[in-house]
């Protein structure tokens, strides 16, 4: 069953990995939406995993590493006052998924009791005694993270030359994705940090072109307003950014005074990035940073909505390979 549990996992989330900051060791919590949970406690039982990754200084996405539960009754009661009370005894498991290799790296049992007026209730006041914070818990965290870091330390080669590869093909996204989920601690993150910045750079760039080409069309129509729209798009840290500004000068400049009253705002936005882009340009590691802010930042949007799309369509037959 359980090596069913992580051809599942990997299946649905391997596809679309997500991003986290790369000096923190990353590390998804999950919990599978029809797992036989009462009201409300599979969303007191995410908010749990979720401060279990935080609170043990965890990145809290990652397209490789899964934190997910099983949770096994052990008893259950209602007592013979007035009004009864419900009593459960559970027994929460958790699992650290490395998908890529299909592997239990580290699992732990925590043994949990909780009282309330209706069942449902005793269930939430059980997982509430799941604490982020103790010695078990924490000591189980850091070895996962030893764990994942040895992991990357192992397969960095392999990954630079994934993200490589997928940079060739203009997959800038994905290889973004690849290099996000290595963290700084690893030996030849040097080289991470590279590729990373020349991705992020020609990401930057290709979106700065489509909006230019776009806002070409649009100025040749004598559409301003929708040339600016097309223009906002630019990054200023794109190599791009400075053809994208002096096309938005000749916007405004052919702009009637109630548009560029009507723009205001943005035009004073656009000239505050400007002048930090100029700063930007003048150091290279600043300018290093906002371009790697910005390509994982749009990288993270649509890997995001491609992770959320696959669990809302992958629960049911992911739930049929936890019970087998």
């Amino acid at each position: 069953m359980l090596r069913k549990l992580i051809g599942a996992f990997a299946a649905l989330f391997l596809p679309a990995a997500a991003f986290a900051q790369t000096d923190l060791v990353a590390l998804t919590p999950y919990v599978c939406e029809e797992l036989a949970l009462p009201a409300d406690a599979g969303n007191t039982l995410r908010q749990r995993l979720v401060q279990l990754v935080t609170q043990n200084g965890f990145g809290s996405l990652s397209g490789e590493f899964v934190l997910t539960p099983n949770v096994l009754v052990i008893d259950k009661q209602a007592t013979a006052t007035a009004p009864a009370q419900f009593i459960v005894d559970l027994e929460l498991s958790l699992f650290v998924i490395a998908l890529q290799e299909q592997i239990v790296i580290d699992e732990t049992s925590v043994s949990l009791r909780g009282i309330g007026r209706t069942e449902a209730k005793a269930w939430i006041a059980a997982i509430n005694q799941l604490k982020p914070r103790t010695p078990a818990l924490r000591n189980f965290m850091e070895r996962t993270r030893g764990r994942i870091v040895d992991y990357y330390a192992q397969r960095t080669p392999v990954l630079i030359a994934k993200a490589q590869s997928l940079a060739d093909r203009e997959c800038y996204e994905e290889a973004i994705a690849v290099l996000d989920a290595i963290p700084e601690c690893v030996p030849e993150y040097a080289s991470v940090a590279r590729l990373k910045v020349d991705v992020a750079t020609q990401l930057l760039d290709r979106v700065a072109q489509t909006a230019i080409q776009r806002a070409r069309v649009e100025m040749a129509k004598g559409n301003h307003a929708e040339a600016m729209d097309a223009l906002l798009a630019v990054n200023p840290a794109s190599n791009l950014a400075g053809e994208a500004y002096g096309m938005i000068d000749t916007i405004v400049r052919r702009m009637s005074e109630a548009e560029r009253a009507a723009r205001e705002a943005e035009l004073a936005r656009l000239e505050r990035e400007r002048e930090d882009a100029q700063r930007a340009f003048d150091n290279n590691m600043m300018l290093e940073k906002m371009r790697l802010e910005a390509a994982s930042k749009q990288a993270a949007a649509q890997a995001q909505a491609a992770a959320e799309k696959s669990v809302g369509e992958a629960s049911s037959w992911l739930f049929g390979k936890l019970l087998r």
